[in-house]
């Protein structure tokens, strides 16, 4: 049987959380989560950011201002993010990680990006591309943590972001439509789950992924996908097949056309927020593995039927238990087996 939610990386359970927004949110402030304003003109370097896909100044690097070791770039189209990223940190921070300790590279479009085993991300404009890039030694002075846990709390910080935008948007259908209950709104409440090791899915289609890879001159890019105004089709067959996807939108009223905002900007925004995150949580005193296992737990459907993607007879199987380290312990549903996995994928 899956834990029940009780707790998260800021404290306050998803569970509360959402009582709570039940209780209190105004429509304001559940659109200004779902809808970001667009950023004015001023003289600020942060304003110099190509915000909702702009192509003004493409690729123009600037600095965050409440984060002012953070180096963002944002592009209208590009190859891939984890690959700028990649040139970033290689050809221009190579010997800076003092001033500058993380590097965000978002896009509005992305034309070749990659997933996990070098499969293709499939997506489109109006989806969240970004890839946060960290010095290893960022994560390594929190000592008590093995690197293998670094794909689980960025899943985790993932998770909590797709669940406060499906929360805000089942409130946002019940304001503009027929007003619900409390326990009407929690019935019906998208159910947000994370895969091992790098999936966010959402009622047990994928919403999110997560690729990590490592430079050689001493960084980790988080290259992380969430589908938010469009969930691409995916194979079932062939070296691209997986689980099906779903999107925000899916769940979501579209952004009115007559509203300054777009799937574009809030795209751009979701990645920036998720960078701001990883940093906030880098930053924190260190957390002790057991707290991030258990955390992982509470998003995690133990009940959920997993199939080993890259198996000849692509196996079944059913999460038993997660160790400290970040291995998983699962069950063969065909032959009873029980074993420990480090870095099996699943459909």
């Amino acid at each position: 049987m899956a834990p029940s939610r009780a707790s998260t990386f800021w404290g306050v359970s998803s569970s509360v959380a959402f009582i709570l927004i039940l209780a209190a949110a105004s429509s304001t402030a559940v659109s200004a989560l779902l809808h970001p304003q667009k950023s004015s003109s001023s003289s600020s370097s942060a304003s110099t950011t190509n915000e909702g896909g702009s192509k003004k100044g493409d690729g123009a690097t600037c600095k965050e201002e409440s984060f002012p070791n953070m180096m963002k770039q944002h592009f209208a189209s590009i190859g891939s993010t984890q690959d700028e990223a990649r040139r970033i940190v290689t050809d221009t921070l190579m010997d800076d990680q003092t001033t500058t300790n993380m590097v965000c590279v978002t896009a509005t479009e992305q034309t070749n990006g990659r997933g996990t085993s070098g499969r293709a991300w499939m997506g489109a404009r109006g989806n969240t591309f970004v890839t946060i890039a960290i010095p290893q030694q960022r994560w390594m002075d929190h000592k008590h943590l093995p690197l293998t846990l670094l794909p689980l709390t960025v899943g985790i910080l993932v998770a909590e972001r797709v669940q406060a935008l499906m929360d805000a948007c089942l409130l946002e259908r019940s304001n503009n439509n027929q007003p619900m209950s409390s326990s009407s709104l929690s019935s019906s409440r998208p159910k947000v789950t994370l895969k091992w090791p790098n999936d966010v899915l959402v009622n047990e289609d994928k919403i999110a992924g997560i690729l990590i890879e490592s430079t050689t001159t001493g960084w980790f890019l988080i290259g992380i996908g969430v589908n938010l105004g469009y969930a691409p089709p995916v194979p079932t067959d062939g070296p691209n097949h997986g689980r099906t996807s779903t999107s925000l939108s899916n769940h979501c009223t579209p952004p009115s056309t007559q509203e300054t905002t777009t799937w574009e900007d809030m795209a751009h925004q979701v990645g920036v927020d998720l960078a701001k995150n990883l940093n906030a949580f880098l930053d924190n005193p260190p957390m002790l593995s057991n707290a991030i296992v258990n955390e992982w737990k509470q998003w995690a459907d133990f009940n959920m039927e997993l199939v080993m993607r890259d198996t000849p007879k692509r196996e079944r199987v059913k999460l038993v238990d997660m160790l400290p380290d970040g291995r998983i312990q699962v069950v063969g549903l065909d032959d009873g087996t029980s074993r420990v996995l480090v870095a099996d994928y699943f459909i």
